[in-house]
């Protein structure tokens, strides 16, 4: 009806056109395809989804693919003198998939976004702003970056900010050129913790953001945020040029990663300029934590239409910027309001005291939804987080630029997981003595989720923080340290992959410190006894619920060589006292499977028998099948298990027959195999007797 059954972009926006005034309801469009910027299919590659290219094919500043075009209605607007003119009246984004697998792999990420239990977390309280350095002398990105950032914290004061601008950062040359190493650790480690919004200003192309690598594609590979995908916004040029068939862009890199990544992206199809940059990404701010009339946070789509129409010019520029991801989306943004009632039995609305050094600290609060009403209802965790004041930074000037201030609130001095009852809660911190003593506004930020109706709440609070309590009783007792990979039944020795997980459980009657103002008396994580790069592993640990005198963390160890290894842990409590423990362990890389210290126990037995085993295929699974022969080489019993794998797992055998009668007293031989994704694996078990 709208193009003769031949595939045009103008029938498409017709039909859209024609649905939108019959109806008046549409509000999305979600165009489900990859797309080429040769629709006639000269160059025989397959088009999924037809997309609007401008008529310019030799000017790069008018030669771009905009899929605003599909939502603009208006008589008289649109394509006009080969710009796009007029105001969006529908959102529309696109999933850049070309094959039933990927398209699989988006629809999976959107339903766990929405719908996960264990998609929510702390991390829904963070935004984080990568600003690129000063090449030329373009101290604008990190400016422009940190002006967003104090756009967002006026208004909404319960998000946490992480600012990684490079030219805070120590650069390094080598063969290859300039490179930021802390700086892409600070990025991959954010993107393992979690961010609401991932914002990166600054230079860019369809492999990476920043003259110096400081995010690609290969980096993408190894994020394992799949509970924690953000939406990314990339100011910079190129990143998602996904109408080339020849190549796949880092945006649609993030967007298709099945493991992690991003859950959308607001970002770039060409070259695109700093200063209407910065205009659309500060409108989009302005939408995008907004609620409508129903009291709903507004849908990533309509966010992008808003911020949009409100431009007013830049019309090139803006129609540059495309949605990857689904515009009926809403961001994770939690839907309701922690409120603190009270702090030490004094109403928080006549609290006019500090907040001291080795204090205890008794806070009484509720859960309320946004018209500030008590969700009586309310029942779950609620995570305290207790910041010292904002310190200044000011960048290196590494490019020979002008150096730059900029406010951080980053040293947390606790943090910790709280009981919510009936929409009330009572929390018990503990201020270390490693503070900041000088005057200023601490911040108290709250996360909660209801673990029945799976609903969270957000909320913060300025308190200032100064001077020191005495201590009633002297604490020398240094924390106690035990640690594990992958599992918490890991033994000193053992094997473990390339990429194990560092658990950690620590106890201490006075709390564990993770303020980093003191020198020296952070979590330290060192690999391999290598003090130089030594990790800081403060921002992991977390206490315990209803306790400031237990707690864990966890961290992500990456691409560790095959062979012996040792992990040293340096602890101290909120005394200053101190604790040091290493383990040690041998890595077999995971892509050939490997077994080690297979054993039986008790041995003799009388009705049970336990096999452990350790291996190198964490979280894989593994088909396990223990054969046991008499001493005339007989099969007599036989065992088969379905298992997800630990770093050490046990099964277990009744000492009876293929038939179920017991076994006959005696000695017998054992073969444990074992078949994962990576092979098959097959080992004999030391002689049992049974009696």
């Amino acid at each position: 009806e709208f193009s003769g059954g031949r595939p045009d972009p103008t029938a498409l926006r017709n039909y859209f056109s024609y649905l939108y005034r019959i109806g008046g309801n549409l509000q999305y469009v979600l165009l489900f395809g990859d797309a080429s910027y040769d629709n006639r299919n000269v160059t025989e590659e397959q088009v999924p989804v037809i997309s609007y290219q401008t008529i310019e094919s030799l000017y790069s500043d008018r030669s771009f693919m905009s899929d605003d075009f599909f939502g603009i209605f208006e008589a008289g607007k649109g394509v006009r003198n080969d710009d796009l003119a007029g105001n969006l009246d529908i959102a529309v984004g696109r999933m850049t998939v070309n094959t039933l697998a990927e398209a699989r792999v988006v629809v999976q990420k959107l339903i766990d976004y929405t719908t996960a239990p264990d998609s929510r977390g702390n991390w829904q309280n963070y935004i984080t702003f990568l600003a690129d350095d000063a090449d030329k002398g373009e101290t604008f990105h990190a400016t422009q970056a940190d002006n967003l950032a104090k756009q967002i914290a006026a208004k909404y004061p319960q998000f946490n900010f992480d600012k990684i601008y490079l030219d805070a950062y120590k650069q390094v040359s080598n063969s290859s050129g300039q490179t930021y190493p802390d700086a892409v650790r600070a990025v991959n480690e954010r993107m393992i913790k979690g961010s609401l919004v991932f914002n990166y200003t600054g230079h860019g192309n369809s492999t990476r953001m920043s003259q110096e690598h400081v995010l690609t594609s290969s980096m993408v590979e190894l994020w394992k945020n799949k509970t924690r995908l953000p939406l990314v916004i990339t100011a910079a040029c190129d990143v998602s040029h996904f109408d080339d068939p020849n190549i796949l862009s880092l945006g649609e890199k993030l967007f298709l990663q099945k493991d992690g990544g991003a859950i959308a992206l607001f970002s770039t199809i060409r070259a695109v300029y700093a200063e209407p940059n910065y205009v659309l990404n500060a409108q989009m701010y302005n939408y995008l934590f907004e609620r409508d009339e129903q009291g709903n946070i507004l849908t990533i789509g309509e966010a992008i239409r808003r911020a949009k129409n409100a431009m007013g010019q830049y019309e090139l520029n803006k129609r540059r910027f495309v949605l990857l991801g689904d515009p009926a989306l809403q961001l994770a943004v939690p839907h309701n309001k922690v409120v603190i009632d009270s702090i030490d039995n004094h109403a928080f609305a006549d609290f006019n005291d500090v907040l001291r050094a080795n204090q205890r600290v008794r806070l009484v609060g509720s859960i309320r939804n946004y018209t500030d009403e008590k969700l009586s209802t309310y029942n779950g965790d609620l995570l305290v987080t207790v910041f010292d004041k904002p310190q200044m930074v000011e960048t290196l000037g590494n490019d020979g630029s002008n150096t730059i201030e900029f406010e951080v609130q980053k040293n947390i001095l606790f943090r910790g997981w709280t009981t919510v009852k009936n929409g009330s809660f009572e929390a018990n911190i503990i201020i270390p003595q490693d503070i900041a003593y000088f005057t200023g506004n601490g911040k108290l930020s709250f996360f909660a989720n209801d673990s029945i109706e799976q609903t969270q709440a957000t909320g913060s609070c300025f308190i200032p923080i100064s001077g020191s309590v005495e201590t009633e009783t002297e604490d020398i007792t240094p924390p106690e340290v035990a640690m594990f990979l992958n599992s918490y039944d890991f033994v000193h020795g053992g094997i473990t992959n390339e990429n194990p997980l560092l658990l950690v459980r620590l106890s201490d009657e006075s709390g564990i410190n993770i303020s980093d103002i003191a020198v020296g008396h952070s979590i330290l994580l060192i690999v391999d006894g290598d003090e130089h790069n030594s990790i800081v592993l403060n921002d992991y640990y977390t206490a315990d619920k209803d306790t400031y005198t237990l707690g864990g963390l966890t961290y992500q160890l990456l691409q560790l060589s095959e062979g012996e290894h040792s992990i040293t842990l340096q602890v101290w409590d909120t005394q200053n006292n101190v604790t040091e423990q290493t383990l040690q362990f041998y890595v077999v890389n995971s892509s050939e499977f490997s077994l080690a210290r297979v054993y039986a126990y008790p041995n003799p037995t009388t009705d049970v028998l336990n096999i452990s085993f350790e291996h190198n295929q964490a979280q894989e699974q593994l088909h396990v099948t223990l054969f046991v022969y008499d001493m005339m080489g007989n099969n007599v019993a036989q065992l088969q298990q379905e298992i997800t794998a630990q770093a050490k797992n046990v099964i277990q055998w009744n000492c009876r027959t293929v038939y179920g009668n017991r076994l006959q007293n005696g000695i017998y031989h054992c073969v444990l195999r074992i078949r994962s994704p990576r092979g098959t694996e097959q080992v004999p078990v030391p002689k049992i007797i049974v009696r």
